[in-house]
């Protein structure tokens, strides 16, 4: 599924694996999609 990496609509915790390849070094303001992949990580999960 293909999303906005600035606004997930993802549940808090969903994922145990977020892959972003070929992705952050691209975006104007990384750190915003980076929270939101933290938050849709969950806790011990793999990015």
């Amino acid at each position: 599924q293909v999303q906005d990496s600035y606004n997930l609509t993802f549940l808090d915790k969903s994922f145990d694996v977020v892959i972003a390849s070929n992705l952050l070094h691209l975006l104007y303001e990384p750190e915003k999609p980076i929270n939101e992949i933290k938050r849709v990580l969950k806790d011990k999960g793999i990015f």
